[in-house]
């Protein structure tokens, strides 16, 4: 199987896209890609380039490294990754002049289906670094690309970068990329081959986290610090018993899950499995209609002859039938077409059953 090909386009004057620009290329060869690294050059002259300090000189060292990017390079890649300081919430010209380079290839239809991803930096904390990702993205959907974003799929990213890529501040090129910005990059780089490889066939997500112990496990980490508890179980069995689906039809079949209600959540309508119970608490919500019986073949507590403020009505499941309260005639509660079940008194845990 022959390796995923990467290509890193980016422009850097002062070291910091570079910096960024390296450690993709780390984290995309950590996963099994090929990568060329590709610096953009200057479209202006040696004379501007003269009036800020060191530029010269940045770009001389920069470009005996690297070299500049071309449209066969973009040909040659399966993903493509860009990257740019942010120059007024945009990208940078230098960058735009090789993405504009593109557009015989774009004609030919020869970039469409790569997968493309976004980094950046800026000089200050606000500078615009999430914009200039977003800016980057109209020219990724125009060349046919599939954005590949980071959202927070990874434990690093919540402590740096965006959800749009990988990013940093120099604050005033005072600073270099430190140990959590490098890391969010080198998952970036991860993230966009192990996309290739599942498009090959030949990746698993264990196989690029590694090291980092999996997605999944970072995920549950982080719902540490959202849900109270929560217990996740399996149907044992479901009943089909009768119910009464309207007072003027007959009684209709429906499953029953057995035995798991949800207390302490005094609502009276029924809840599906994938809602999200965050905040549980009692709602008096009254019950005007047919008594729910939990298996419908159990009695319930008859009105008496002094509640006739309200119409009572019957159950109709071919057998003994039971009246209606006007408030519920069962305490409230949650009834879930899933056997699940949530305790709000637990605290700090996620807790994995399965009911036999």
């Amino acid at each position: 199987m022959s390796k995923p090909k990467v290509l890193i386009a980016f422009y850097s004057r002062n070291g910091s896209t570079e910096g960024m620009a390296v450690a993709i290329a780390e984290g995309a060869q950590a996963a099994g890609a090929e990568v060329r690294l590709r610096r953009s050059r200057e479209v202006v002259g040696p004379g501007m380039m003269a009036l800020v300090p060191s530029w010269s000189e940045n770009a001389a060292a920069m470009n005996a490294k690297y070299e500049a990017p071309t449209a066969d390079d973009a040909v040659w890649a399966d993903a493509i990754i860009l990257g740019t300081p942010t120059r007024f919430g945009a990208v940078s010209s230098e960058l735009k002049a090789f993405i504009d380079s593109l557009g015989g290839v774009w004609f030919e239809g020869k970039l469409n289906g790569k997968v493309g991803s976004v980094f950046g930096t800026t000089s200050s904390k606000h500078g615009g670094n999430e914009s200039t990702l977003l800016s980057m993205y109209n020219s990724l959907a125009h060349l046919g690309l599939i954005i590949v974003p980071l959202g927070y799929s990874h434990q690093s990213l919540f402590a740096a970068g965006t959800p749009y890529g990988a990013t940093f501040f120099s604050m005033n090129d005072t600073l270099k990329p430190a140990t959590e910005h490098l890391a969010v990059a080198r998952y970036q780089g991860e993230r966009v081959t192990y996309e290739l490889l599942q498009r090959i066939g030949g990746g698993s997500l264990e196989s690029v986290e590694g090291s980092r112990g999996g997605l999944a496990h970072m995920r549950l980490e982080l719902g540490k610090g959202i849900f109270d508890w929560i217990e996740i179980g399996t149907v044992g069995r479901q009943i089909v018993e009768f119910g009464a689906a309207s007072l003027d039809s007959m009684p209709d079949a429906r499953h029953l899950v057995g035995g798991q209600i949800i207390h302490n959540d005094d609502i009276a309508w029924a809840q599906y499995g994938d809602q999200h119970l965050l905040d549980p608490s009692q709602e008096a919500l009254s019950v005007h209609r047919t008594v729910e019986k939990h298996r419908r073949n159990e009695a319930r507590k008859r009105e008496t002859a002094d509640k006739g403020d309200g119409l009572p009505m019957t159950v109709r499941n071919c057998g003994a039938a039971t009246l209606a309260f006007r408030s519920p005639a069962t305490k409230p509660r949650h009834l879930r077409r899933k056997a699940a079940l949530i305790d709000e008194d637990q605290a700090f845990g996620i807790k994995i059953a399965l009911a036999a």
